[in-house]
């Protein structure tokens, strides 16, 4: 008997081990989108996510599905360009690499004698680090606020 190979199937090594890229990128378009102003073409949503123009359809319509609020134009020569308008989404806290990363660069320019681009850098690093995030703005009080000094509205 002739025993045929069986095909192999792609199996991590650690079974704990998912796979985020999908909805990274989901994540990643969602914000490109509702950042931008003009809007994006699927070209332009390929090359800041680093996939192919398909996927971009792909990841395109699954926003579409997500937010029905996904809308697009046409310029001159008939060039489609989505975008989400503002309002859409919710306040997204910065996630604490971009800080270090805008924290280090400062730092960077301030040995460059760049005083004024390093105090930009970190003038926005604070007011990023002064956004809370949303479930934490829901639950925590204003500093100073206690039940004693709140006001009755009996």
């Amino acid at each position: 008997m002739v025993e045929l190979p069986v095909a192999k199937r792609l199996v991590s090594r650690n079974p704990a081990v998912m796979r985020y890229e999908p909805s990274t990128n989901l994540l990643r378009l969602v914000l490109l989108l509702s950042g931008s102003r003009m809007g994006l073409t699927l070209d332009e949503m390929a090359a800041q996510l680093e996939v192919g123009r398909r996927t971009a359809e792909r990841l395109r319509d699954q926003l579409a599905t997500l937010f029905p609020g996904l809308a697009y134009t046409d310029d001159d020569s008939r060039v489609r360009r989505w975008r989400l308008p503002p309002g859409m989404l919710p306040p997204v806290p910065p996630p604490p690499t971009m800080l270090a990363t805008l924290e280090g660069l400062a730092r960077d320019l301030s040995t460059q004698s760049d005083s004024a681009r390093a105090a930009d850098l970190r003038d926005a690093a604070a007011s990023l680090r002064a956004t809370p995030p949303p479930a934490c703005a829901r639950c925590c009080r204003p500093h100073g606020f206690s039940r004693q000094n709140r006001i009755s509205r009996r």
